[in-house]
């Protein structure tokens, strides 16, 4: 009797797999937000104001940020892939509240707890597929698994064991040690990420909000500017795919700094007339110098910092640096009212300004030895 042989799927595939399917829960819920706004701003029983609607867009942000600066912490201490599980239940909680919510005031409750889970999403998915991924392919899962912004959980504890809780790195009663995060050079390197993240959640919610607004006021037709969007956003996946594929074999510095300038060069061109293949050109190298880069700083970061205080430093990174994506939308108001010239010179110094500041701050340090990747049987 002969049995077929079962297929063998690898561990860090299954990881990366699966991260990619619970970050999708993040553009889902600004899709599904987005598109709800009319009905809400519609509703008489509720009485909404676009302010209003602001402000409880507002909480699911506040909640990210804090999400992710306390789930990265709480990664180091009991593992990613707990918290990974933790964050999706939670969110998935957030969600069902926020269904549920019969009032505004319960509706930006509900967006908060949910954003909580959200925003510990994000850190914990990256040190998961970081710890998991072959030695040459971690950048480039990174990069794929986040070009998407509670499935698997009883496979998830073989595929990727919480390296955090057996390590033998020096830990201060349980937890992460602020010396091994902030010391020889840390808190320079940390503070660097911040901003630079900071600098790039402006880029992409800015421009992710305003650009058809700005292209529509420099003489193109609504339907033309959101077709210029659609464009945008395909660079942006691109860009996170390629620039992480080429930070396993450059380095994440140098990509980082030349997707930065990339970006700021195309977002000046879109100021110019240009002919229709190179404004499309223009637009997909923006997408790929501003919201594609995200991924390849996330990776570049965590491959900065030491294993055992990896989540902690992307959570930090993510959560604080999140803020920048609630500036770049009221950047883009107090400026929608300029010229297009005037918006994408502010758009473009900034990622100038990203693309010094990582010449300038953030370094290599030497790479880890590579993880010990192991197969698991695809219907195991």
């Amino acid at each position: 009797m002969t049995t077929t042989p079962r297929l063998r799927v690898p561990a860090f595939v299954s990881v990366a797999v699966l991260a990619f399917i619970a970050i999708s829960a993040d553009g889902y819920d600004l899709a599904i937000f987005g598109a709800a706004i009319p009905d809400l701003l519609a509703d008489p029983d509720w009485g909404l104001t676009p302010a209003r609607i602001g402000v409880i867009a507002g909480t699911a942000i506040a909640g990210m940020c804090l999400g992710s600066i306390a789930a990265g912490v709480l990664a180091d201490r009991f593992g990613a892939r707990r918290l990974f599980l933790v964050c999706v239940t939670w969110f998935s909680g957030g969600m069902i509240l926020c269904a549920a919510a019969p009032t505004a005031e319960l509706l930006g409750i509900a967006r908060f707890v949910a954003g909580l889970g959200l925003g510990g999403l994000g850190p914990a998915a990256i040190a998961l597929t970081m710890s998991v991924a072959p030695h040459d392919r971690r950048n480039f899962l990174n990069g794929v698994m986040l070009t998407v912004v509670p499935i698997g959980a009883a496979k998830l504890r073989t595929w990727a064991p919480d390296i955090a809780v057996t390590t033998t790195a020096p830990r201060q009663n349980g937890g992460v040690s602020l010396r091994a995060l902030l010391g020889d050079g840390g808190a320079r390197a940390l503070a660097g990420f911040v901003v630079v993240t900071g600098c790039c959640q402006i880029l992409s919610y800015g421009l992710l909000t305003w650009l058809p607004q700005i292209m529509k006021s420099s003489g193109y037709s609504l339907g033309s500017s959101l077709v210029f969007l659609i464009v945008f956003s395909i660079g942006a996946m691109a860009g996170s795919a390629t620039g992480s594929w080429a930070a396993d074999h450059v380095g994440g510095r140098r990509i980082t700094i030349a997707g930065f300038a990339i970006g700021a060069v195309a977002i000046f061109g879109l100021a110019m007339p240009l002919s229709q293949p190179i404004l499309y050109l223009s637009l997909l190298l923006a997408g790929a110098g501003t919201v594609g880069i995200q991924p390849v700083v996330y990776g570049f970061a965590a491959l900065h910092f030491p294993a055992h205080v990896r989540g902690s430093a992307l959570g930090f990174i993510g959560g604080i640096g999140r803020i920048g994506g609630v500036f770049g939308p009221m950047l883009g108001g107090v400026l929608a009212g300029l010229p297009a010239l005037a918006n994408f010179s502010v758009f473009a110094g900034i990622a100038v300004f990203a693309s010094l500041l990582s010449l300038a701050v953030l370094t290599n340090r030497h790479p880890e030895p590579a993880p010990t990747n192991t197969t698991v049987p695809a219907d195991a």
